[in-house]
Parts: C-alpha cells; sequence; structure tokens
C-alpha cells in the first residue's frame, strides 16, 4: 500500500488510529492496574511496565486530544 505524504485520507485515518490507541490503551492498562492492584505497578509484574509503555505512545507525535481534534479538521 502506499500514499502520497500530503495525502489527506492517510492522514486522517492515522489520526483516527491514534486516537483511538491512546484511549483504549489508557483504559486496558488502567484496568488491569485496578485487577493487579498495587502489586500491577511493582516491577515484578509486567502490566506497570505496559502502562509506561502506553504513556509514551500516548505522548509521541502528539497525545489522543490533539489527533482527535486534527482528525476533526481532516473530515470538513
Amino acid at each position: 500500500m502506499s500514499h502520497k505524504a500530503g495525502d489527506a485520507d492517510f492522514s486522517k485515518n492515522v489520526s483516527a488510529l491514534k486516537y483511538a490507541v491512546a484511549v483504549k490503551g489508557q483504559k486496558v492498562a488502567h484496568e488491569a492496574i485496578q485487577i493487579f492492584g498495587g502489586m500491577g505497578m511493582t516491577d515484578e509484574m509486567s502490566v506497570g511496565m505496559y502502562l509506561k509503555r502506553i504513556n509514551v505512545i500516548n505522548t509521541l507525535f502528539g497525545n489522543g486530544d490533539y489527533h482527535l481534534k486534527r482528525f476533526i479538521s481532516l473530515s470538513v
């Protein structure tokens, strides 16, 4: 699959995906912490590492709010 750098549909789809990952990733990570309790935040459990990873993913190249606004602006 090829795309052009300025392709609006591609950019819109990327923003939609980034927003979905931000929202769903945070929800899954926080639910996992609730399930495992305080142990989920320790280094012995990988749940804490995944929470840290999703937080980094959310801050790279714009967070969910940024991509939601970008998606809306590209849709009009």
